[in-house]
């Protein structure tokens, strides 16, 4: 690789809002950096490129700029052979050639990587520094993205070591006169929650359109979105970027508090709020059993932001509950708190569940009222997430039963009231009336869901109901007195 001119020049995460889609100044402001390509000596000529030849190059300078050598990086489908071998000069490359895997479950056998003789971990668990593409999710119909959104998310983040990043590059595409890129580029910036935090904010395509120094390329393929080409004409085609950084996991620590084994006599407590399951309702009231203690990820604008220090069981008194959404990877209950998983921890884990499809309608509105998914039905978003109330425990087919057997009591939104009088009795404590908080405006949209939706949204979230009908069976089981 040529040296750069200056040789403290990089492009670092300061600079990504330059780089959010293809600019007229990108390929000589990277040119004269030095991150070219073998062959690609001509700043003039970088203009002249093909968009596959723009990302790469781009993808080639973010990576030197940010990932240090010798670490292992992941392309998600296949990428240049040039950009292949000149990386993994200096990195172990490994390429996931069908991107499609990421909506299901894959072993290191599917990786191709540029040390035949490295021999991967059998668990991908936290195994790269940075995942990368040149377009390599571009081949992703609008109705595959939608339905595997979040197993997708879900994959990249964990096969992703902490405060890695990923450089994801799209081709835009027009139909209908209209200018768009692949879904997941939009569906990046509506769910944060889901493990990847974007780096920069989202630009409107009406903005790339107007913009007079966007870079646009020759390109003639429809490729995914079954698009076709308007009025035969051949279109310009730009490059649309997307830089994420997984969350930073939380740092342990110690409180100084009484000795746990005061925990054998009387248990301390955490309350899993599943969100839009009358948690916010609960939360308001439980500071009259409990010293609240929030364990929540602290949001902000710097990319380094940092989970709360976690608390120490080992210290842990029966005067507390701690509560958290634990819905982020890294952060969920069980890996946040593993000595959960022991029986004599002495510690109660309850949480409050509600009717999968009200549920879904639930968060639907309440992220309407955030400002997300502002072009997305009703209807539709209920496709875009099945089984997502089982990403929250996590829990699969094969041991969710065994997953809901560790909580110490789980509440049912529908039959709020008597949640709480039943778990007041468990726990000791005097019951208490539940004011309704938190509570997501709908529209006209709920009358569009028939008969023929509902049966269709049963089939999609089987696991969900099998999650929820557990749990009322458990609920129905307890007794008062």
């Amino acid at each position: 690789m040529s040296k750069p001119v200056n040789k403290w020049a990089k492009i670092l995460p300061g600079d990504f809002c330059n780089f959010t889609y293809s600019k007229n100044f990108q390929p000589k402001f990277i040119a004269e950096l030095g991150y070219k390509l073998p062959g690609h000596d001509d700043a003039k000529a970088l203009a002249e490129f093909s968009i596959e030849e723009y990302q790469s190059i781009l993808v080639n300078c973010l990576i030197r700029s940010n990932i240090p050598k010798g670490r292992r990086i992941l392309s998600i489908g296949d990428l240049p052979d040039k950009l292949f071998k000149h990386l993994s000069e200096d990195y172990e490359v490994c390429v996931l050639s069908d991107s499609r895997l990421l909506a299901e479950t894959f072993s290191r056998h599917n990786l191709k990587s540029s040390k035949a003789e490295t021999i991967l971990t059998e668990s991908l668990v936290e195994s790269f520094d940075c995942a990368f593409t040149v377009s390599g999710l571009d081949d992703f119909s609008y109705d595959f993205a939608k339905k595997n959104m979040v197993k997708i998310f879900y994959n990249l983040s964990n096969i992703l070591k902490s405060s890695s990043m990923c450089f994801f590059t799209f081709k835009s595409l027009e139909h209908n006169e209209v200018e768009t890129v692949n879904a997941l580029a939009y569906y990046y910036f509506q769910y944060v929650d889901l493990g990847l935090k974007p780096m920069i904010s989202y630009t409107p395509m009406n903005d790339i359109a107007q913009d007079k120094q966007t870079l646009r390329f020759a390109f003639r393929e429809q490729v995914n979105f079954d698009l076709k080409e308007s009025n035969n004409q051949v279109y310009q085609s730009f490059s649309y970027n997307v830089f994420l950084m997984k969350s930073i996991a939380a740092l342990p620590t110690s409180t100084v508090t009484k000795p746990r084994d005061y925990l054998n006599k009387n248990p301390a407590y955490i309350f899993h709020h599943l969100i839009k399951c009358g948690g916010s309702s609960l939360v308001k009231e439980l500071d009259k059993w409990f010293s609240l203690q929030f364990d929540h990820i602290l949001i902000g604008d710097d990319v380094n932001t940092l989970s709360k220090f976690k608390f120490n069981m080992e210290v842990l008194t029966s005067d507390i509950c701690i509560t958290s959404h634990f819905h982020y990877n890294g952060f969920l209950v069980g890996q946040r708190y593993p000595e959960l998983l022991k029986a004599e921890s002495g510690i109660r884990l309850f949480t409050f569940v509600r009717e999968p499809l009200g549920f879904q309608i639930s968060l639907y509105y309440f992220e309407r009222q955030k400002g997300g998914i502002p072009n997305l039905g009703l209807i539709d978003f209920l496709e875009t997430m099945p089984n997502f109330l089982s990403t929250l425990f996590p829990c699969t087919e094969e041991n969710y039963r065994e997953v809901i057997d560790r909580y110490f009591f789980i509440g049912i939104l529908e039959r709020m009231q008597e949640s709480v009088d039943k778990l007041a009795k468990l726990s000791g404590k005097r019951t208490f009336i539940v004011k309704k908080e938190n509570i997501s405006q709908k529209d006209s949209q709920r009358d569009l869901i028939d008969d023929k939706v509902i049966d269709r949204f049963k089939k999609l979230n089987k696991l969900d109901y099998m999650i929820y009908e557990y749990c009322v069976n458990k609920f129905d089981k307890i007794h008062e007195d």
